[in-house]
């Protein structure tokens, strides 16, 4: 089996927490993997903590001897009933999206791989001008 660090949700619903957990039953403890699962650090933020478990994830595949990138456009429609820039999108997603990726089902990638999927919001862009009732 390879090497999976993902995120665990712990608490209520109104006391939400995130920790980083892996495939060896490890938590992150805000230095390292650590055994001792009262170290785990918890985030507040499901984004900082997924940060935490790519990175994890990334130190962990440094030994492969290809290393290769692949890019699929993702593309977003946005329906409103008055004008939403931009960045006012681009904020949105960045609080209320995340990837998730079934691990835990198909494994961390064809073969012996390891496959990481980033979301680049630095590269976010509007590719068609903005219409008002379907007029450009």
């Amino acid at each position: 089996m390879n090497y999976i660090a993902f995120i665990k949700w712990q608490g209520s619903p109104a006391y939400l927490r995130f920790i980083v957990k892996d495939s060896l039953g490890q938590v992150w403890d805000g230095m390292r993997m650590n055994p001792d699962h009262t170290s785990a650090q918890t985030f507040a933020d499901v984004i900082e903590a997924s940060r935490i478990a790519q990175d994890v994830q990334r130190r962990h595949c440094e030994h492969y001897p290809y290393h290769e990138f692949f890019e699929v456009p993702v593309r977003i429609e946005l329906f409103s009933d008055g004008d939403v820039r931009p960045d006012e999108l681009k904020a949105w997603l960045l609080k209320a999206s995340c990837m998730t990726v079934g691990f835990g089902c198909f494994g961390s990638g064809p073969k012996t791989s390891t496959v990481l999927m980033i979301v680049d919001y630095s590269r976010f862009h509007e590719v068609v001008q903005r219409t008002v009732d379907g007029r450009s």
